[in-house]
């Protein structure tokens, strides 16, 4: 099998609301909690624009202590197209690290496995 090759698409900045995080408990699935997004902004060599007020993460953490990740968002590019995007995915990372990282402290990747899988849907 040959190498994964990527290209830069954006990097993305959300403020998410974090203090309001909204405690589901414990469920069958794990864990749930949700944390919505408050707006951000995105930018990369052949799209940018912000990231609207409204979607979030509806995320699980596992018994076994992996973090399942569901996170929605709609972006408005700077040429006014809209894009729903929809990040589903594994994270395996403490809760001491996330607190961390909530903190602005930065983590070398090395450190954390986070991979998801973008959906992307325009008109």
């Amino acid at each position: 099998m040959s190498d994964l090759k990527t290209e830069l698409l954006c990097e993305v900045v959300v403020e998410a609301n974090w203090r309001g995080a909204i405690d589901v408990g414990t469920t069958p699935h794990g864990n749930r909690q949700v944390v919505y997004i408050q707006g951000g902004t995105f930018e990369g060599p052949k799209i940018s624009g912000e990231v609207l007020p409204g979607g979030g993460d509806w995320f699980v953490r596992r018994a076994d202590e992996m973090v399942d990740v569901d996170t929605r968002a709609v972006l408005r590019t700077d040429d006014g197209h809209v894009i729903y995007v929809h990040f589903k995915g594994i994270n395996d990372m403490s809760a001491e690290m996330g607190l961390r990282i909530l903190k602005g402290e930065v983590i070398n990747p090395s450190e954390y496995y986070l991979r998801v899988i973008p959906i992307l849907e325009t008109a």
